[in-house]
């Protein structure tokens, strides 16, 4: 069977599509760290938030020493964040 050349564009819009109907939602991400891919995928998130108008996002950078109880702590915070 022949490899077949997926374009991104139409499963992309297939995943935003129901997302857009949806209530408000907020992304939250946690970044530990600053490792080059992440930044990556923080900046592929930026660029996608315009076509989801009901999402808004917020980035929470922590250092690499980050405890797990601190950690912990930001993912209690941000669950409890309306």
């Amino acid at each position: 069977m022949p490899a077949e050349l997926l374009k991104g564009a139409p499963v992309v819009e297939k995943i935003l599509a129901p997302l857009r109907s949806e209530p408000e939602a907020k992304l939250a991400i946690i970044q530990v760290g600053n490792v080059p891919e992440d930044n990556s995928y923080l900046k592929q998130v930026r660029n996608t938030l315009p076509k989801i108008p009901n999402l808004s996002f917020q980035h929470v950078p922590l250092p690499l020493d980050t405890t797990e109880v601190r950690l912990r702590e930001e993912m209690f915070r941000l669950n409890d964040d309306p």
